[in-house]
């Protein structure tokens, strides 16, 4: 089924480098990582993307400080790719419903190691050498 995406593109240019902000949202329908069944995720992503001409090097130096990324971007750039790429980063690693609880243990009156069988089985080894 194919889910609305927004998104809204700001290309301007800052030290004599060009710049394209990517702002994009969408309601996604995913599955609950609890009880498996659907669950509406809103998504929000939004980036500043440096725009480095293709067949130049990405700038590497220092780039954990910098509040962009560095992309290769010629004539053929993939714009929707780009929000796609974006949208793709800010999933949720695993989506649950709020409501849904955590799965507990069953009980079932057996406080026995389920080691202990192993223990057992190696004692009867030991008496056989």
């Amino acid at each position: 089924m194919a889910q609305l995406v927004n998104y809204e593109l700001n290309g301007f240019r800052q030290d004599e480098e060009s710049f394209l902000e990517v702002q994009a949202s969408a309601l996604l329908t995913m599955q609950c990582q609890r009880c498996l069944g659907d669950v509406q995720c809103a998504v929000d992503a939004m980036s500043r993307l440096l725009l480095v001409p293709s067949g130049m090097p990405l700038p590497d130096e220092d780039l954990e400080e910098d509040d962009f990324d560095p992309v290769h971007a010629g004539r053929d750039f993939d714009v929707l790719g780009a929000i796609e790429e974006e949208l793709l980063l800010a999933l949720p690693l695993a989506p649950t419903h709020e409501d849904c609880s955590v799965p507990v243990a069953k009980e079932n009156g057996d406080d026995r190691s389920p080691f202990a069988l192993l223990k057992g089985l190696k004692t009867t080894s030991q008496r056989e050498s």
